[in-house]
C-alpha cells in the first residue's frame, strides 16, 4: 500500500487562494489598495509548498482530509457578508465531490453549455 501523503501543500494554496478573496472584499469595501498589504504571508508561504506533490496530495485526498481542508477554510475565512461566505464553501464542497468522483470540471463545464 501506497503511502498517503498528506495535505501540508494544499494547504498554503488553499491560505492564498482565500486570502485573496478576503483581500478583494476589502479592497472594494474599502475603497483602497491598502489591504493588499494582507497577502504577503501568504504568498512568502508558497516558497514551502513542494508543487512536485500536489497532484499525490488531490488524488489521495480522503474524506478526514477534506473535512480538515474545510475546517481550514472556516477558520481562515473572514468575509464580513456571511451569505457569500455561505456559498464559497458550499462551491468548495461541490468542487471536492466533483475531484472524488473523477469528473473533469472541463467536462462538466461542456456539459452545462451543451444543455441550454
Amino acid at each position: 500500500m501506497e503511502e498517503k501523503v498528506g495535505i501540508e501543500n494544499l494547504k498554503p494554496i488553499v491560505a492564498l487562494s482565500i486570502e485573496a478573496i478576503n483581500v478583494t472584499v476589502a479592497c472594494v469595501t474599502q475603497k483602497s489598495v491598502a489591504p493588499l498589504i494582507n497577502i504577503t504571508d501568504e504568498v512568502f508561504a508558497l516558497g514551502s509548498v513542494n508543487f512536485g506533490e500536489l497532484g499525490k496530495e488531490i488524488s489521495d485526498l480522503d474524506a478526514a482530509e477534506r473535512e480538515e481542508l474545510f475546517k481550514f477554510v472556516e477558520e481562515k475565512f473572514d468575509i464580513p457578508q456571511d451569505d457569500i461566505e455561505v456559498y464559497i464553501e458550499k462551491g468548495l464542497r461541490i468542487a471536492a465531490k466533483l475531484a472524488e468522483t473523477g469528473i473533469e470540471i472541463y467536462e462538466l463545464v461542456t456539459e452545462i453549455k451543451s444543455e441550454k
